[in-house]
């Protein structure tokens, strides 16, 4: 199991953007940004900040993270031990939406993945309330 946040990208562009829809006359801050990071649908802003991450995971673990949605917990995952690896962009949206639902994954993989995640993006106050 492996988990690497390569870069990130679009903080710039995706304030320019909230300062264009709100009609401001500056960026917003770093402060304004948390505010709308969980007020739908003013959050859109999230969908223009990109992660690339590099990660292995077990066949199970990325059936359940392409199926998200239509996640039901299967118990198979136990005899899946063959790592397969993906390099790709996630959005600070999406990566919010595993964030706000990850009660639903109990497994040592998720709790891998959300702890890396989380203390290896450089804006972690968009993915979790409080933070």
């Amino acid at each position: 199991m492996h988990i690497e946040i390569l870069s990130e990208h679009g903080i710039e562009e995706a304030a320019y953007g909230a300062m264009v829809a709100y009609k401001a006359d500056k960026l917003p801050s770093l402060n304004d940004l948390k505010e709308l990071a969980f007020r739908p649908p003013n959050n859109a802003f999230l969908k223009d900040i990109f992660v690339w991450v590099s990660i292995d995971m077990p066949k199970w673990w990325w059936e359940q993270f392409d199926n998200f949605d239509d996640f039901k917990e299967t118990g198979e995952h136990e005899s899946q031990i063959e790592l397969h690896h993906r390099v790709f962009p996630i959005s600070y949206f999406d990566l919010q939406h595993l964030f706000i639902n990850k009660d639903r994954f109990r497994t040592y993989e998720w709790t891998a993945f959300f702890n890396k995640v989380r203390v290896s993006v450089q804006f972690p106050v968009f993915l979790e309330k409080g933070n």
